[in-house]
């Protein structure tokens, strides 16, 4: 635009931006229509994933039931192979979803498996993340401690711990007990390394991301 280029009037600018907004909107919604329900999709039909996740975008009308195989935990089943054929079986392998890791300071006080008043809000929260998958996941609920104490002692508090979160969300997804399985990993796999230097509070606070609770959520084999 040159020097003497007058500009356009201000109706005409936010003219052309509704315009524009409108043609993006209905490309967008012609895109979603042309993919499987409760997705956004591309004019293809593809289903369109977040670029930095690889997670698939839903719309407003998702729900569980409308998954898709390759989306959300949903595995497509396999019929088994016919009478006479050379395949013997065939199964869809287990799909992991994600992994959440939960700071045991918002769960359980020092050297304990009691939950806090305070966990209900962050595990009612993953009750409801768990709750947006379709009914074909499993959970794997794994304890971990500090090196603090023995390995024995450790390892029966790393149980105690993943149990009382597996107890509190039984009842509140529809996973149900059968699909939640509680692993006691005690000291295994520390995140940080620390020197003791004479004051134990200290040692405490510097272990502290050690002592936590993950949750594995993952597509069910099927049988």
């Amino acid at each position: 635009m040159s020097a003497n280029t007058p500009f356009p009037a201000t109706g005409t600018v936010c003219g052309l931006c509704s315009a524009l907004m409108f043609t993006l909107l209905s490309c967008a919604a012609s895109a979603a229509d042309t993919g499987p329900t409760g997705y956004l999709a591309d004019r293809a039909g593809t289903v369109v994933t977040a670029a930095a996740s690889g997670v698939c975008v839903h719309t407003s009308s998702w729900k569980p039931s409308l998954a898709v195989p390759g989306c959300d935990g949903f595995v497509e089943k396999l019929e088994p192979a016919s009478a006479g054929s050379t395949v013997v079986a065939v199964v869809a392998e287990p799909k992991r979803l994600e992994q959440v890791t939960l700071d045991v300071r918002t769960l359980f006080a020092f050297d304990k498996a009691v939950l806090r008043p305070e966990a209900k809000q962050t595990l009612d929260e993953m009750a409801q993340r768990l709750n947006s998958y379709p009914d074909v996941t499993q959970v794997v609920i794994s304890g971990y401690t500090d090196r603090i104490g023995t390995e024995a002692y450790n390892k029966e508090l790393s149980r105690r711990r993943a149990q009382a979160v597996a107890d509190y969300l039984v009842p509140r997804t529809e996973v149900g007990r059968t699909g939640i399985e509680i692993r006691a990993m005690g000291e295994a796999d520390p995140v940080v390394e620390c020197e003791h230097s004479g004051s134990f509070s200290k040692l405490v606070e510097c272990l502290q991301p050690n002592r936590r609770v993950t949750i594995d959520v993952s597509a069910k084999r099927y049988e």
